[in-house]
């Protein structure tokens, strides 16, 4: 199961098809350095800061970059080439999330997600 934490998210230069380095600050969220240990797989979600774009992918943080493993979802259907500056940020896909009592039951005992 991923990593998962609240309100992560960063920008990022052009990362193209391949690995996304996590650079610009968003005011109010935590950066991916600050939150997430070095090792750990996280689903990520891209998407261009012009619309359109976007992808939902597992990811490996080694402590500077996101490695981009398989994709859940894109607008493509596929890996996407961004050509922009982009969002990304820590998100739950579907795909783990769709129809598992046990998964969210994990999710839910990890504290995330602020049920009392």
């Amino acid at each position: 199961m991923s990593f998962v934490a609240d309100r992560v998210s960063q920008t990022a230069a052009n990362p193209g098809s391949g690995a996304v380095t996590p650079s610009g600050s968003v005011t109010g969220y935590a950066t991916f350095a600050a939150v997430v240990p070095t090792g750990s797989v996280v689903t990520i979600a891209i998407e261009s800061t012009t619309p359109g774009n976007w992808e939902v992918c597992d990811s490996v943080w080694n402590g500077t970059t996101l490695t981009r493993g398989e994709i859940s979802g894109s607008s493509t259907g596929s890996r996407v080439t961004f050509t922009t500056t982009v969002n990304v940020f820590l998100t739950p896909s579907a795909r783990a999330l769709k129809n598992t009592r046990s998964g969210t039951a994990r999710l839910l005992a990890a504290g995330n997600f602020g049920v009392t």
